[in-house]
């Protein structure tokens, strides 16, 4: 599989892939000029969460208990 790293890959992957998850950090409060925020990938490609890992250099990739429906398989998040 070969994986194209642009910002129109990741927005094309976080869009079509499972489910993104963005939430507000509080601690962005006590830090004035600087934005935070935590963004969670969901799915069952483990190759995928932990080639976007590296790219983005920041976050884990963990085994989650959720499973995917479709397809039965064990689901990961990149957190």
């Amino acid at each position: 599989m070969k994986i194209k790293m642009s910002n129109q890959y990741i927005a094309g992957f976080m869009d079509g892939e499972g489910s993104v998850y963005l939430r507000k950090n509080y601690e962005a409060k006590k830090s004035p000029g600087k934005q935070f925020g935590v963004i969670n990938i969901w799915n069952s490609n483990k190759t995928v969460l932990e080639t976007m890992q590296n790219f983005l250099n920041l976050g884990r990739v963990v085994e989650k208990r959720l499973y995917d429906k479709r397809a039965k398989l064990p689901c990961y998040s990149l957190r």
